[in-house]
C-alpha cells in the first residue's frame, strides 16, 4: 500500500500522522483483516465480525510511526443463549519507505503458539 507524497526528502514527522489516518482510514479495507489479532487470549470462540476501528497515528522516530486501533469481539454460546462482547485497544508500528509504501510490523498481530511460553 503506497501513500502518495513521500520521496527521498520527505520530512518525516507528526505534521504526517493526520494525512497518515486519513489516508489508513480511507483504505483500510485492503490492510484490516491483516491487523485484526488472534483472540485466543480472551476465549478460543472469540470472533471480530465488523473489523477495526482506526484511532491515530503517531510519529515515533525518522520514518516509523504507530497506529492505534480498536478491535469489537464476540463470543456466542449458543447452549446457554449466552453472548459476551468488547473491545480491545491495539497498537502496530509501522513504516513508510521513501517510495510512500507503508509496511505494519505484522509480528504483534500474528498468532501465538505454547512454544512462546517455553
Amino acid at each position: 500500500m503506497r501513500i502518495e507524497g513521500f520521496d527521498s526528502s520527505t520530512q518525516h514527522g507528526s505534521q504526517w500522522n493526520r494525512k497518515l489516518t486519513q489516508f489508513l482510514v480511507k483504505n483500510k479495507d485492503s490492510f484490516e483483516g491483516d491487523l485484526i489479532p488472534d483472540l485466543d487470549f480472551i476465549n478460543h470462540r472469540a470472533e471480530n465480525h465488523t473489523g477495526i476501528d482506526i484511532g491515530a497515528v503517531e510519529h515515533q522516530t525518522i520514518n516509523e510511526y504507530v497506529l492505534s486501533y480498536s478491535v469489537d469481539w464476540d463470543i456466542y454460546n449458543g447452549c446457554a443463549d449466552m453472548e459476551e462482547n468488547g473491545t480491545i485497544q491495539v497498537t502496530i508500528p509501522f513504516t513508510v519507505e521513501h517510495d510512500g509504501e507503508i509496511k505494519f510490523d505484522y509480528s504483534i498481530v500474528e498468532s501465538r503458539s505454547t512454544v512462546e511460553e517455553f
